[in-house]
């Protein structure tokens, strides 16, 4: 199994981070495990990617 794990900055502009992971999601051909600081903002970002 291989693992690459990629941060993105805690601080900054919230849509400037959401469109870095959503390009990062898009390189990305397997199944991906994404961690955000909470359930809300996990549920948002995921509706917004699907």
């Amino acid at each position: 199994m291989n693992q690459n794990i990629t941060h993105i900055e805690y601080s900054g502009d919230d849509s400037d981070k959401k469109d870095r992971l959503f390009d990062l999601l898009k390189t990305i051909s397997e199944q991906t495990i994404v961690y955000v600081r909470s359930p809300k903002r996990a549920e948002e970002l995921a509706l917004e990617y699907i």
